[in-house]
């Protein structure tokens, strides 16, 4: 009856032996695997925010934003992925121009009165260029802090208005000093603005609550910062 038992036993960690082994083989050879395919993609530098793989041997471009001059009828088109903004124009439907940047773009706006447009570019941290729309030159650039996006140029063209998404704060800068002029801090990841017609207020979109995920409410929030004072005029909570 020992004899039974002791043999049982045997087999059994005879095959529990065999299965490890087994699992380890397959294993081992899945690695191998992934290791060749990794080894077989084109090398990259960076990764965008979502994580997507930047630079010219990634084979997408990923339109991010767009901007319309309707006085040299041209759109201007940020390639997140790219890492350029690319001139498109309006009437043969054709890339004219195309302007490498040392990171992802993430946001456009186009003062067509003198001539400039403002990109956001590049995570952490960021920066803006500023370029001349008759050159297709960047004439300088200003720093910016951790993915700056969405940004708004006053209806002067003396001011201009970033999101620094992950510092949750409204960055304000005088363009004639190329200097910041103020720093507002806002709700939770600020990703989209836009000014009224009047200029009175700058609207800031939030992409993520700023509470916690256990309280009753929970909701992204939208701010309304007053453009005299530099100060938040009113908060909205979204439904």
């Amino acid at each position: 009856m020992n004899t039974q038992v002791n043999l049982s036993k045997n087999i059994l960690s005879a095959g529990l032996g065999c299965l490890v082994i087994a699992v380890i083989t397959v294993i081992w050879m899945a690695a191998g695997r992934a290791y060749s395919i990794d080894e077989a993609q084109p090398s990259v530098n960076s990764l965008s925010i979502e994580g997507l793989p930047l630079g010219k041997d990634y084979p997408y471009r990923s339109p991010l934003d767009i901007t319309l001059s309707t006085k040299d009828n041209l759109a201007y088109s940020a390639q997140h992925t790219g890492q350029c903004v690319d001139i498109i124009s309006l009437k043969s439907k054709e890339i004219v121009h195309s302007i490498p940047l040392d990171g992802a773009p993430s946001g456009l706006a186009l003062d067509d009165m003198q001539n400039r447009l403002y990109v956001t570019y590049g995570l952490n941290p960021g920066n803006i260029a500023i370029i001349d729309t008759q050159s297709i030159n960047i004439v300088f650039t200003l720093p910016a802090g951790s993915a700056p996006i969405a940004p708004v140029i006053s209806a002067d063209g003396k001011t201009l208005y970033i999101c620094n998404r992950f510092d949750n704060e409204v960055v304000v800068y005088d363009l004639k000093t190329q200097k910041v002029r103020s720093r507002i801090s806002v709700a939770r990841e600020p990703i989209a603005a836009a000014r009224t017609p009047d200029n009175t207020l700058l609207i800031v979109a939030h992409h993520l609550p700023a509470q916690a995920a256990d309280k009753d409410h929970v909701a992204a929030a939208i701010d309304l910062i007053d453009t005299a004072s530099l100060k938040i005029a009113a908060s909205i909570r979204l439904p």
